[in-house]
C-alpha cells in the first residue's frame, strides 16, 4: 500500500442523479447523509429517522426505518461505518437506502422486509478520519489513563437497545 495514495484527498467529480442533496460519486461527513435521511423520511409516509443516542462528541446517531412490510415482516438490520476509516461502509449503507426507495426496481423488497439502517455507527471516528487522521480507525472516547483516545468498537461490543 502507498501511504501517499492512500492520505491524497480522495475527490470525484459531483454528479447528481436526481435532486437529493447528495451523489454517490462522492464521500460525505455525516451531516450530509443524516440530512440526505431526513429528507428521504419527509417524501416517504412509511419511512421514520430515529436518533438512538448520541456519541463521545455529542453527535447524533440516527437509524432509518423503511417498514412498508408493515409489523409482521422480518426485520432486516444494516449497520455500518464502524470503523472510521472505512469509508466506503457508510456509502454503501447510503446507497443500499437509496436503492430500496428510489430505483422502482426493487420495490418488492420493500413489501417483504422491513429495513433498520446505521449508516454511520462512529460518526465521531469517521469525521476525524476524513478532517483529520486518514487512517484513523476507533472511536474518539477518552481513555483515563491511555496514551492513545479511541476504541475498536468492535473489540469492546456495542448494545444497541432496539
Amino acid at each position: 500500500i502507498n501511504p501517499k495514495r492512500i492520505r491524497r484527498p480522495i475527490r470525484a467529480k459531483a454528479y447528481k442523479t436526481s435532486s437529493r442533496s447528495i451523489d454517490f460519486e462522492n464521500y460525505y461527513g455525516v451531516d450530509d447523509i443524516f440530512a440526505y435521511l431526513d429528507e428521504l423520511k419527509a417524501d416517504y409516509d412509511f419511512v421514520d429517522v430515529e436518533v438512538y443516542g448520541q456519541s463521545y462528541e455529542k453527535r447524533d446517531l440516527k437509524v432509518i426505518k423503511i417498514q412498508k412490510a408493515g409489523s409482521g415482516a422480518p426485520n432486516i438490520f444494516i449497520e455500518a461505518g464502524i470503523h472510521a476509516r472505512e469509508w466506503i461502509a457508510p456509502a454503501m449503507a447510503t446507497y443500499i437506502i437509496h436503492s430500496l426507495l428510489e430505483i422502482p426496481a426493487n420495490s418488492h423488497y420493500l413489501d417483504q422486509f422491513n429495513f433498520h439502517i446505521m449508516p454511520s455507527v462512529n460518526p465521531d471516528g469517521y469525521e476525524f478520519s476524513r478532517n483529520g487522521k486518514r487512517l484513523w480507525r476507533k472511536t474518539r472516547m477518552h481513555n483515563e489513563g491511555a496514551f492513545c483516545r479511541g476504541v475498536d468498537a468492535t473489540e469492546i461490543g456495542i448494545s444497541i437497545g432496539m
